[in-house]
């Protein structure tokens, strides 16, 4: 784990993948934000298929309570979770907010890998 130099600022790796994590307070209420880069969308010359299933998860994903996926100018996709702490100083309950915003959003991120990956392989 990297802490920075403002310590509410973090980032990890988990499976290959790294993630952001920060601490933000909004009324009264204190939430480890947890983000982490999915991957490009697609082109449609490279998988039709992913790149079709890839937006369709992408304009259904504002409605979920869990997590939300965000697409750049850049085309690159990303998510964004958080989970609710009581204290935000305390570093072993910031860590288990973490973990917890991950694992939360693990079948998401499955989800996102797979529509990524449709229609690659053998038929």
């Amino acid at each position: 784990m990297d802490v920075s130099d403002d310590e509410t600022r973090f980032s990890f790796t988990v499976d290959d993948r790294r993630y952001e994590a920060w601490i933000e307070i909004s009324a009264g209420v204190s939430r480890v934000c947890v983000s982490c880069p999915l991957g490009y969308l697609p082109y449609t010359a490279e998988n039709k298929e992913a790149r079709k299933a890839v937006l369709m998860l992408l304009s259904v994903s504002g409605n979920l309570p869990m997590a939300r996926l965000m697409l750049t100018n850049f085309q690159k996709i990303s998510m964004l979770v958080s989970e609710a702490i009581d204290d935000p100083v305390d570093p072993k309950e910031i860590l288990a907010g973490a973990a917890g915003a991950v694992l939360k959003s693990a079948p998401l991120r499955n989800l996102m890998n797979d529509c990524m990956t449709a229609g690659v392989g053998p038929r």
